[in-house]
Protein backbone atom coordinates (compact mmCIF):
# COMPACT_ATOMS: atom_id res chain seq x y z
CA UNK A 1 0.00 0.00 0.00
CA UNK A 2 1.24 3.33 -0.80
CA UNK A 3 0.54 6.20 1.90
CA UNK A 4 0.08 9.53 1.26
CA UNK A 5 2.85 9.97 4.48
CA UNK A 6 5.55 8.70 1.80
CA UNK A 7 4.31 10.77 -0.66
CA UNK A 8 4.61 13.70 1.18
CA UNK A 9 7.60 12.90 3.04
CA UNK A 10 9.43 16.12 1.31
CA UNK A 11 6.99 18.69 1.50
CA UNK A 12 6.60 20.77 4.30
CA UNK A 13 3.08 23.02 3.67
CA UNK A 14 1.19 19.96 4.51
CA UNK A 15 -1.17 18.85 7.30
CA UNK A 16 -0.25 16.56 9.12
CA UNK A 17 -3.35 15.43 11.01
CA UNK A 18 -4.86 14.93 7.09
CA UNK A 19 -2.74 12.87 5.85
CA UNK A 20 -2.63 10.76 8.84
CA UNK A 21 -6.39 10.36 8.23
CA UNK A 22 -5.86 10.02 4.85
CA UNK A 23 -3.53 7.11 5.38
CA UNK A 24 -6.27 5.49 7.58
CA UNK A 25 -8.78 6.27 5.16
CA UNK A 26 -6.61 4.48 2.65
CA UNK A 27 -5.80 1.40 4.57
CA UNK A 28 -9.27 0.78 5.49
CA UNK A 29 -10.16 0.93 1.75
CA UNK A 30 -7.44 -1.28 0.96
CA UNK A 31 -8.63 -4.15 3.94
CA UNK A 32 -12.24 -3.76 4.88
CA UNK A 33 -13.52 -4.54 6.77
CA UNK A 34 -10.21 -3.81 8.99
CA UNK A 35 -9.73 -4.65 13.11
CA UNK A 36 -7.83 -1.90 14.90
CA UNK A 37 -5.13 -3.98 15.54
CA UNK A 38 -4.49 -4.39 11.90
CA UNK A 39 -5.03 -0.30 11.27
CA UNK A 40 -2.30 0.58 13.82
CA UNK A 41 0.16 -2.31 11.80
CA UNK A 42 -0.71 -0.72 8.08
CA UNK A 43 -0.71 2.73 9.35
CA UNK A 44 2.32 2.90 11.82
CA UNK A 45 -0.06 5.39 14.14
CA UNK A 46 -0.28 5.15 17.71
CA UNK A 47 -3.45 3.06 18.76
CA UNK A 48 -5.27 6.39 21.03
CA UNK A 49 -4.68 8.72 17.66
CA UNK A 50 -5.77 5.71 15.24
CA UNK A 51 -8.73 5.42 17.79
CA UNK A 52 -9.27 9.81 17.61
CA UNK A 53 -9.27 9.73 14.02
CA UNK A 54 -11.27 6.47 13.24
CA UNK A 55 -14.19 8.46 15.86
CA UNK A 56 -13.61 11.27 13.34
CA UNK A 57 -14.09 9.46 10.23
CA UNK A 58 -17.15 7.53 11.62
CA UNK A 59 -18.97 10.59 13.40
CA UNK A 60 -18.66 12.75 9.76
CA UNK A 61 -20.12 9.49 7.63
CA UNK A 62 -17.07 8.20 5.29
CA UNK A 63 -16.15 5.38 7.91
CA UNK A 64 -18.73 2.74 8.97
CA UNK A 65 -17.91 0.95 12.35
CA UNK A 66 -19.09 -2.73 12.02
CA UNK A 67 -20.75 -4.63 15.04
CA UNK A 68 -20.26 -6.86 16.85
CA UNK A 69 -22.57 -9.31 15.15
CA UNK A 70 -21.39 -8.24 11.73
CA UNK A 71 -17.59 -9.08 12.77
CA UNK A 72 -16.41 -6.26 14.16
CA UNK A 73 -13.94 -3.68 12.49
CA UNK A 74 -14.09 -0.89 10.45
CA UNK A 75 -15.14 -0.55 6.53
Amino acid sequence: MVRYTDLMEKRDDRIRSLVKGLDVLAAINDMAPVKVASLVKATSLPKPTLIRILNTLVAEGYVIKRSREEGGGYS
